[in-house]
């Protein structure tokens, strides 16, 4: 763990075995299928964090070229849960004192693009006893979080790990 209560590794998404940008990719298109609202992405970046039953997450919203986030039309980002449950918690701004939440089981599919893309979230609780039965002995105790993005014009700046930095060149738009 290399973030107190929680362990991250950000990378490109050929690292990672193709199956999975495969997985990513149906579960966009079923989405889409869904809801014309949920925008196009081509996943390039994947996040994957790891938090302990007591890990303490702040609330954030993630990084978005600056072009697409003022016109609401932010790349979907999909993230997959594996493990324990959790409690996600999102609001539309950092000052509003209210917020919704999702429970979060393992193999469940989140997706957020388009209009909700620049939703402010947080992991409010990891949920103890919750890990599916099969999972137990295989993995650590705790959520794995996979995320994949298409941070378009944008890079991963590695210096600053573990945080997760996409920096946007703003000054040749």
């Amino acid at each position: 763990l290399n973030m107190g209560s929680r362990g991250r590794l950000i990378d490109h998404v050929d690292t990672f075995e193709p199956q999975f940008k495969e997985l990513c990719l149906r579960c966009l298109r079923a989405a889409q299928a869904a809801d014309a609202a949920v925008t196009e992405m081509t996943p390039n970046t994947v996040l994957v964090n790891f938090y302990k039953e007591n890990a303490d997450f702040k609330w954030h919203r993630d990084s978005e070229d600056p072009e697409l986030a003022r016109q609401d039309l932010g790349k979907t980002i999909v993230s997959f849960t594996v493990g324990h449950a959790a409690e996600f918690g999102y609001k539309m701004s950092f000052e509003d004192p209210n917020h919704g939440v999702v429970r979060l089981e393992s193999g469940d599919v989140l997706l957020f693009g388009g209009p909700s893309r620049m939703i402010v979230h947080s992991v409010l609780r990891v949920i103890p006893k919750t890990m599916p039965v099969p999972l137990r002995g295989h993995m650590r105790n705790g959520r794995l979080n996979v995320t994949y993005r298409d941070v378009g014009c944008g890079f991963v700046d590695k210096s600053q790990f573990p945080m997760y930095r996409v920096s946007y060149d703003t000054e040749t738009k």
